[in-house]
């Protein structure tokens, strides 16, 4: 029995590899994406292009959006909404945009916490 533990295990994750996607209900033609965003104010191109490749994959299959480190500042009502460039969209209005496409934005709990955002400030 200890040799098989290995050899299943060895199996399971071959088999994950190989191509399992996971669903979440709906039909979709590509796998969920998960974004995880770490840049906050002090980076906000990174933010923007992060927030950019999401908004153009929600499209098409299931988004989701992890703001943690120094990101859940970007999702606070009281943090000065930054424009990255003129003539795009800010931060907050492409996590709005975001949300309204159906896609989830969470935000960690503790990192939110290290930056004084309490959740009732949360978009």
């Amino acid at each position: 029995m200890k040799v098989l533990r290995p050899i299943l295990c060895l199996v399971l994750v071959a088999g994950l590899a190989a191509g399992c996607t996971v669903t979440t209900g709906e039909a979709s033609k590509h796998p969920p994406l998960l974004v995880n965003l770490t840049a906050g104010p002090e980076d906000l191109h990174s933010a923007f292009m992060a927030l950019a490749f999401a908004t153009f994959a929600v499209e098409d299959r299931p988004v989701t959006v992890f703001l943690n480190v120094r990101a859940p500042v970007l999702a606070s009502r009281q943090t000065h909404d930054s424009v990255c460039m003129a003539g795009k969209p800010s931060v907050r209005e492409q996590l709005t945009t975001l949300m309204q496409a159906g896609a989830k934005v969470l935000v960690c709990p503790t990192c939110a916490e290290l930056l004084h955002v309490a959740a009732g400030d949360l978009l």
